[in-house]
């Protein structure tokens, strides 16, 4: 009777563990990722060759002559409070990804979306939400509410958001 009892709280206490594991991310943190716009197929992108480093835009995902860099590094590594948001760093330069707003700004004006090195665990307007629809992400900014977003020119910028393909990365 006693080890009948047993097994059944061991099988008790067993299904949680399975289901908490179930439930782990489908990524880790630091992991490399590509953001491709659905709108416009191209990768979000950093240019090596830019001597300050901060320039952010789109282009085809590979280019192999010029080395643009498409990897992104996914982590939420020493972030205060991450809240289920990430830093995109991009691979060479240790810079992030980030985009500022002000209080009071137009929501129809677009913000800045720039790179700049990556500072401190609790600088939000370098964190990011993936914010998965079912068939694509939104990226969320942290700080300012405002999503990823561009243009058919390749210009990289934050909007509220608007449900647009231009806002949609795989």
């Amino acid at each position: 009777m006693l080890k009948r009892h047993l097994a059944k709280m061991g099988v008790v206490l067993a299904v949680p563990a399975l289901v908490f594991a179930a439930t782990a991310p489908a990524h880790a943190s630091g992991s490399t990722v590509t953001w491709r716009n659905k709108a416009t197929g191209g990768c979000l992108t950093s240019a090596p060759g830019d001597i300050v480093g901060t320039e952010t835009g789109m282009l085809t995902c590979f280019d192999g002559a010029n080395r643009y860099e498409v990897d992104w590094y996914d982590s939420q590594d020493n972030l205060e409070n991450p809240n289920g948001a990430w830093t995109e760093r991009v691979g060479r330069n240790g810079k992030c990804l980030t985009s500022y707003s002000q209080p009071g700004d137009d929501p129809n004006t677009p913000s800045p979306v720039y790179l700049e090195t990556c500072s401190s665990p609790a600088n939000y307007y370098e964190q990011w939400y993936e914010e998965w629809d079912g068939s694509s992400f939104h990226l969320r900014n942290r700080q300012t509410g405002r999503y990823l977003d561009t243009n058919s020119n390749g210009d990289v910028y934050a909007l509220p958001a608007n449900n647009g393909n231009y806002q949609r990365w795989n």
